[in-house]
């Protein structure tokens, strides 16, 4: 057997004399944590006589936790699988754990390395979502013609959700939470399901790289509101933070970009920031420690 080892067999005895034919039923269990293709070989055996071997061909696919949507991979930002994020903005379950649902207000006044930490409460495979997990989505959303205001890529805008204005986008004029939502709060991935607040709300974090403890983007940019394709940092790829068309800027709905020196970064903007910085792609340096009103986090699984 690869990738599998035998739940149950069943062997159904053939009697030659009375039939010449017979059934065998094997149920077979992924090895824990895997999924993709697999394959595994059987034969039949009577007595000292044996079936020639044939081979069992399989995909097998996982399923994200409730309140999780499906990413696609990206292999041009080293996203090599699919994975799971939060469809809405966590959400503190009553016990201190994040949780995503459409119910409740974010759980926002945390840190970034705190909002860290309670992801990775959530189990092994738990993590607060990575840049370029999030530009993996960004980059779904992008390529979307429903995402469009237009209803095709590049024509209008992609919505701001909830954002300081109405323009690609409402204000609620506070943050907005619930099952009664405008659906310009909601955006489609390729998985055929939606993810919430993405772009405006409440500013998310994200830590620069995946795993471990938090980390701080590394690079030194320009500080105050820019489009993206004048940002001026010192060594960072486009690829980090800017649409996939480096024409798109706020007027399409992208957000806007602000610098620092090595602190964390929040994504997406919020409902009370200057309307045009929020976006799919926003970009905001942050000091590290601050556990801000309008500041939340989002989770994701790796399978």
């Amino acid at each position: 057997l690869s990738n599998f080892f035998p739940q149950e067999t069943v062997r159904t005895p053939l009697n030659s004399k009375t039939r010449s034919s017979g059934n065998c039923s094997v149920g077979l269990t992924g090895l824990s944590g895997f999924y993709g293709s697999a394959s595994a070989d059987f034969y039949l055996s009577n007595n000292s006589e044996s079936s020639n071997t044939s081979t069992i061909n399989l995909s097998i696919d996982f399923t994200c936790p409730s309140g999780y949507v499906r990413v696609s991979a990206n292999t041009d930002h080293g996203i090599n699988n699919d994975f799971c994020v939060m469809a809405y903005e966590a959400k503190d379950d009553g016990g201190a754990n994040p949780i995503s649902q459409a119910n409740n207000t974010p759980w926002v006044s945390i840190s970034a390395n705190n909002a860290l930490t309670k992801c990775q409460s959530l189990g092994a495979k738990y993590d607060l979502i990575s840049n370029l997990e999030w530009m993996t989505i960004a980059r779904e959303i992008e390529g979307i013609s429903s995402n469009w205001s237009g209803a095709s890529i590049g024509s209008g805008c992609v919505s701001r959700g909830n954002h300081n204005g109405s323009t690609c986008g409402y204000n609620n004029a506070a943050i907005d939470f619930g099952t009664s939502r405008n659906s310009l709060a909601s955006l489609a991935l390729l998985s055929g399901e939606v993810i919430w607040d993405f772009s405006g709300n409440v500013y998310e974090w994200v830590q620069w790289t995946a795993g471990g403890s938090y980390e701080n983007s590394p690079y030194s940019c320009t500080g105050g509101w820019v489009e993206f394709n004048g940002v001026s940092c010192s060594g960072i790829p486009l690829n980090d933070f800017s649409p996939n068309n480096n024409s798109y800027g706020s007027a399409e709905g992208m957000g806007q970009f602000f610098g620092g020196t090595n602190a964390s970064i929040t994504r997406g903007g919020g409902h009370n920031g200057i309307n045009i910085t929020s976006g799919i792609y926003h970009m905001s340096f942050n000091n590290p420690t601050s556990a801000r009103s309008d500041t939340g986090f989002r989770c994701v699984y790796r399978p």
